[in-house]
């Protein structure tokens, strides 16, 4: 599970539901008991090369930019 916490003010990759589809983002801020996040979302793109027919609904951390 991530710490979302630890994350403010970092950029950060998360996968989305389109497959193989990252978005950056600024975590902002964490709400009170931790189930929510506020980010705000670059205008970079970035791909991930992915098997076909993987599918996540979720977004996923992928990784820590800075």
């Amino acid at each position: 599970m991530t710490d979302w916490k630890e994350l403010i003010g970092k950029r950060v990759l998360l996968r989305t539901w389109v497959p193989g589809l990252l978005k950056e983002a600024k975590i902002l801020e964490v709400s009170p008991e931790g189930k929510a996040i506020r980010v705000k979302w670059m205008s970079k793109g970035w791909e991930e090369w992915l098997d076909i027919g993987h599918f996540n609904l979720n977004y996923k951390l992928v990784e820590v930019l800075d």
